[in-house]
């Protein structure tokens, strides 16, 4: 069946949406330069004296210069960064959002701070862990030398840059009888790192997902391919080059057989954990073709199968079966919920031939609002116009962005000529098979919203309207449209579903929603 209206065109991506705004309790945004170097961490068992460490790369700048690139994270009496201090880190950053992104100082308690890290038990070695670890993040110095990127200015900075994460850390203790009955204070992040995260220079992160980890080395791994694999299928480096990007320094490490050893346990915590852009299908170590190293191999899918999701949240990670070799993995586009990524696709395809793009947040809202206004054909057809009128001028837009000034030149043309959109239309369908028909949930959706009575339904419907939009501001430009009104409809359906239920909401998500992934690099919708 073919969908022709826009509200059907709409629908796919409401759904998918409304579900998706519901499901970011356990994202944050992570300041992006530091991200990129994970070797800022050091593993807390690592049997190394205190030290300075250096680490370089060559980068090339906007005006195609290329600059070694360098970081220096120096150390104190209170020791050297490492893992531990990165979970407080990134749980200084979830609370940093939580209390509105604020370009102040951020009360804390050390008691809120440990249930963000899921710390089990309180007592004097909680409170002395979280302790030490602000105390580094405030005093460990960082130099950065024409590494960090400022996004105020929009440029990498070509010269030395000097700052700590933390610019004010102020640590409160009370004590009754001896005993300490209340520690926090306040902190602030330095005006660089707090100005970064305000102009979104971010990337995602997993915060339930780094805290499950056991095995530092996982951790400090998953940090490293959750950037890599975030525009591909695959990722392989030998374990050498691993080693050195990230950090994992000693004198036994010069040894490929002990290098395999330290990573087959972090390998195997890896076998089916998310990421930002899917999940890890596949995590493996092997020789090198010259046997003188190992590789390791990292594949990820767009979503992984409920039965497969089940071992892995049950620990049985080596059961997680790995796609046969030379079958290519579903790519997220594939999905009929994934109107406006599919456009994003189209438009990357057919202007940098790039197969497998994954959208980022910036060229989905954009083309979430196009298909809203448009309907998805006319906003496909906005592409292909596009391409032929940028050839005319021999103008390459880098982003999607860059079309949206063909609008309406394109839909006046489309006017004037719906014969064409039509028969390109018809060959597209040709080799498709035909749309199926409304599904079971779309039929349950449509069925609970008409049994509300009017004044029931819009007190449903103003909640959801403001939950919606404090989480997601940018949505206030669309209030008008019905993609927006069925963003709200699918979160009042959620409400009614609860409702209904005796029974704790299952944490798992269908394999449709899975497939509905943030890109990594920006900030969630």
């Amino acid at each position: 069946m073919e969908i022709t209206t826009d509200k059907k065109e709409n629908s796919v991506i409401t759904n998918a949406l409304g579900r998706t705004l519901a499901k970011r309790a356990d994202r944050i945004s992570a300041e992006r330069n530091i991200e990129k170097w994970p070797a800022i961490w050091q593993t807390a068992k690592a049997h190394t004296n205190p030290q300075a460490r250096y680490f370089e790369r060559e980068i090339e700048l906007a005006d195609g210069r290329r600059v070694k690139s360098k970081v220096k994270v120096g150390f104190t009496d209170d020791g050297v960064l490492t893992t531990e201090d990165q979970r407080t880190y990134y749980a200084l950053i979830k609370q940093w959002q939580d209390n509105g992104h604020a370009d102040e100082q951020v009360a804390f308690s050390i008691r809120k701070l440990a249930r963000l890290l899921q710390r089990k038990g309180w007592g004097s070695n909680v409170i002395d862990s979280i302790t030490h670890s602000l105390r580094k993040l405030r005093v460990t110095p960082f130099t950065w030398t024409n590494s960090y990127h400022d996004a105020v200015t929009g440029q990498e900075l070509e010269e030395e840059l000097f700052f700590n994460i933390l610019s004010e850390l102020k640590i409160v203790r009370r004590k009754t009888d001896g005993h300490i009955t209340y520690e926090g204070g306040y902190y602030r992040f330095n005006d660089f790192l707090v100005h970064n995260l305000l102009a979104r220079h971010t990337k995602p992160v997993l915060l339930d997902t780094i805290l499950k980890f056991e095995s530092e080395v996982a951790q400090l791994l998953y940090t490293h391919i959750d950037l890599m694999l975030f525009d591909k299928r695959q990722y392989e480096r030998r374990t050498k080059e691993l080693f050195d990007a990230l950090g994992i320094r000693g004198v036994a490490y010069k040894n490929a057989s002990n290098r395999k050893q330290k990573l087959v346990r972090a390998l195997q915590e890896l076998n089916g954990v998310r990421l930002t852009s899917g999940w890890v299908s596949e995590a493996r170590i092997e020789r090198t073709a010259h046997k003188k190293d190992y590789k390791v191999i990292f594949r990820k899918t767009g979503a992984l199968g409920r039965s497969h999701r089940n071992k892995v949240e049950e620990g049985s990670v080596a059961e997680v079966p790995t796609p046969p070799k030379n079958v290519p993995v579903k790519t997220e586009s594939e999905s009929p919920a994934t109107a406006a990524s599919d456009l994003v696709c189209h438009f990357q395809k057919i202007f940098h031939g790039i197969e497998n793009h994954i959208p980022r947040s910036k060229e989905l809202n954009q083309a979430i609002s196009l298909v809203a206004t448009s309907g998805f054909v006319r906003a496909r057809y906005i592409v292909d116009f596009s391409r032929r009128a940028a050839e005319e001028t021999n103008y390459k837009p880098q982003t999607f962005g860059g079309i949206l000034q063909y609008t309406s030149r394109a839909l006046a043309h489309h006017e004037k000529n719906p014969r064409e959109e039509e028969v390109g239309r018809n060959r597209r369908l040709a080799g498709d098979q035909a749309t199926p028909p409304a599904r079971p949930e779309e039929e349950e959706r449509k069925r609970l919203i008409e049994s509300l009575e009017p004044a029931e339904y819009q007190t449903q419907f103003e909640r959801a309207k403001a939950e919606i939009l404090n989480g997601s501001p940018w949505l206030g430009a669309q209030q008008d449209s019905t993609l927006f009104k069925g963003i709200i409809e699918t979160r009042i359906v959620d409400y009614l579903k609860e409702g209904q239920s005796e029974e704790p909401k299952s944490s798992e998500k269908t394999t449709e929603e899975e497939e509905l992934v943030e890109p990594v690099f920006s900030d969630p919708l």
